[in-house]
């Protein structure tokens, strides 16, 4: 025991202490977060729509930063913030399926408020270059697990046109709704 360098007057943690460091065993303390443990923790959290007013407040537009959300009421979509969010409405760009700007239109703050699921600062790269292009850093996010959420689910619309008995395909489909969203004959 005494040739370990454990001593009669040595505690029992002393010991431990001892015993582990002789093993080659190492403790990590937990005296303060990591960067990316914050990080990670704050993109875990229910977003609220304070969130996304202080993502606003941080993103740096001028160098080309877009804040986007999701909502779970069209999961479907993304929006990017076109307007100040102090009023009954916002301003905002929709893009579906990833690929598809579906336009800009006005969503009350209420229903943002009630279905806020997620959302990041985007840092676009280079001039022009489309929100959802790889190669484009997410600065912050909030409410997603990952980067692959941040961006909209790719589009499965199923293609119009004749039934199996030659009639037209009757019933709306999500081009349809999209049309009537552009036309701004329904709005979100």
């Amino acid at each position: 025991y005494e040739d370990m360098g454990l001593g009669e007057s040595a505690t029992q943690d002393e010991d431990q202490d001892r015993l582990k460091e002789l093993a080659g065993v190492t403790e990590k303390k937990n005296e303060n977060l990591g960067e990316d443990d914050a990080e990670l923790n704050l993109a875990k959290k229910k977003p609220t729509f304070d969130d996304l007013v202080q993502m606003d407040k941080d993103a740096d537009y001028e160098m080309g930063d877009i804040v986007v959300f999701g909502m779970k009421n069209h999961p479907a979509y993304r929006f990017d913030i076109q307007g100040d969010l102090d009023g009954e409405t916002v301003r905002v760009a929709s893009t579906h399926g990833a690929t598809d700007h579906s336009g800009f239109l006005n969503i009350k703050v209420d229903d943002i408020k009630a279905n806020i699921n997620g959302a990041a600062i985007i840092a676009v790269e280079g001039g022009g270059k489309f929100i959802f292009d790889d190669g484009n850093k997410i600065k912050a996010m909030v409410g997603w697990n990952s980067g692959d959420e941040v961006y909209p689910p790719k589009m499965a619309d199923k293609p119009s046109g004749k039934g199996p008995d030659g009639e037209f395909a009757s019933g709306p489909d999500d081009d349809q709704v999209r049309i009537r969203h552009l036309a701004g004959v329904d709005d979100f």
